[in-house]
């Protein structure tokens, strides 16, 4: 149990960046929506779409691999050079590429008049995969504080040159493109600060273990990014410019806009796994040797899915107080513009998807520990297909609802194959009867608080009797796990 406390402490510091900086990207999103037309932001999801599959590619798993390779312990220094090393050669090929064909991948995606902030992505996207390792490297330290330190200067300096951009020098959608790239900087050059590797000397019979390693942890996290990203890609193709939905015409840049800031909403659990993410990998391998490993993976599984479960039922229950508040009447607008609003029905469906996400990440551990990657790729290639196959059949006949659902029942697949498959190479005494009736009862209560005639009081008794149930539950008869 100490190990999971100091699992949680851990988490809570990890957690204080990535939840920050995840607030920060959906409260910056009532600026974004209300200063730029729905088709600017629209454009502007698509491309950061397009980034969050570039720095997947070009990291090149090598993270994950800087904690493979780091152990035994005297190994950690040559295995983090040789990491940094790696990204540093792919970003930096990427970055003179994207230099010479930045007007070209503009006029390939139609982004003409956007050709300057596609430039300003390439960069930052050199600027923050440079920095991956060694930040990976401050979590490998167990130095939760530094981490979350940088995050969060990350985070200020973002929002800071997005502020001022935006209202004082007035330079429209270009503002987000130049606050992303200039505190990148800033990331890059405190990340590395103390934290230089000691030898920039190339090993390639280290490498050559490096990449094979690495190239499939970035296939698994380039399906799973598809999985995440390809629906705010796909929808600019598949949707036809001026078809109506919900009644109203809209074009493909519109929708995905729309699409994206409901989505937004839906990303709160992400919050959770995010954070718990940075801390649980190298817990997991540090403590996968011990006598009752096992039954610790089990105990962090079902409180992490208990939490989650009760994220999906405060957001769905509470979206549409969220995007109409208005500070009580004190804004002249509401959080998120009422043309917006139609997109809420995403919200619980992507609440579920990604309490899926998280179940998945926690179970796939058993195949990181084994050194089988391959079932990494082969789980998030199933959900890679499933959510293309899904999207190209089901956008153009009901738009970003089909991705909604495409998202739900991809992460789903993936969860339930890594469960049953991981019990065989890898049984873990997972307890799922107290957690299946948790989930059924979540799913009854939402259905009942999304209902027309639902007062918010009453939504607000429902949830809290909910949460009060469960801390009840788990302190009266906690589980056993063995």
């Amino acid at each position: 149990m100490a190990s999971v406390r100091k699992l949680a402490s851990q988490t809570a510091y990890y957690g204080l960046s990535s939840v920050i900086g995840r607030m920060v990207n959906f409260l910056m999103v009532p600026v974004y929506v209300n200063q730029f037309a729905k088709l600017e932001y629209g454009i502007l999801s698509s491309l950061l779409a397009y980034t969050s599959v570039l720095l997947v590619l070009i990291s090149f798993g090598m993270e994950t691999a800087f904690f493979r390779f780091a152990s035994p312990k005297e190994q950690a220094g040559k295995a983090y050079s040789q990491s940094f090393v790696t990204v540093g050669i792919f970003s930096l090929l990427f970055g003179l590429l994207c230099s010479v064909s930045y007007q070209n991948i503009a006029e390939l995606l139609d982004y003409r008049k956007y050709a300057g902030m596609i430039f300003l992505l390439g960069g930052t996207i050199v600027l923050d995969t440079l920095s991956m390792v060694p930040m990976a490297k401050l979590r490998y330290d167990e130095r939760p504080r530094r981490y979350a330190a940088i995050s969060l200067l990350n985070i200020l300096t973002n929002i800071g040159f997005n502020l001022i951009f935006i209202f004082i020098f007035k330079m429209g959608i270009d503002s987000v493109f130049w606050a992303y790239f200039l505190s990148s900087a800033l990331k890059l050059v405190f990340s590395l600060t103390d934290n230089l590797p000691k030898s920039y000397a190339i090993d390639i019979p280290l490498i050559r273990e490096m990449l094979p390693f690495g190239a499939m942890i970035m296939i698994a996290g380039l399906a799973g990014t598809l999985n995440e990203n390809l629906d705010k890609i796909l929808i600019g193709f598949l949707w036809p410019e001026g078809k109506e939905y919900g009644g109203v015409a809209m074009r493909a840049a519109e929708m995905t806009g729309e699409y994206a800031a409901c989505y937004k909403l839906a990303m709160f659990i992400s919050l959770i796994t995010q954070a718990f993410r940075y801390a649980a990998e190298p817990f997991f391998f540090r403590h996968a040797e011990e006598k009752n490993s096992g039954a610790t993976f089990a105990r962090v599984f079902h409180y992490f899915i208990t939490i989650c479960l009760i994220v999906f039922l405060l957001i769905s229950s509470f979206s549409g107080e969220i995007v109409s508040f208005n500070l009580f009447g004190v804004m002249e607008k509401t959080l998120i513009p009422k043309s917006y609003w139609p997109g809420l029905k995403i919200v619980p469906i992507v609440l579920l998807a990604n309490l899926f996400l998280g179940a998945y990440f926690n179970l796939s551990i058993w195949f990181k520990l084994t050194r089988q990657a391959r079932f990494g790729i082969l789980f998030s290639g199933i959900g890679a297909l499933l959510t293309l196959v899904i999207n190209i059949f089901t956008i153009p006949i009901w738009g970003y609802m089909g991705s909604a659902w495409a998202t739900l029942i991809c992460y789903g697949a993936m969860a339930i194959l890594c469960y049953r498959v991981g019990q065989h190479y890898y049984p873990i005494p997972y307890r799922l009867e107290r957690m299946t009736i948790y989930f059924l009862i979540a799913l009854i209560l939402m259905q009942v608080n999304l209902g027309n005639d639902a007062h918010f009081l009453f939504k607000l008794f429902s949830t809290g009797l909910y949460i009060a149930g469960i801390f009840w539950m788990e302190k009266k008869k906690p589980l056993v796990f063995a």
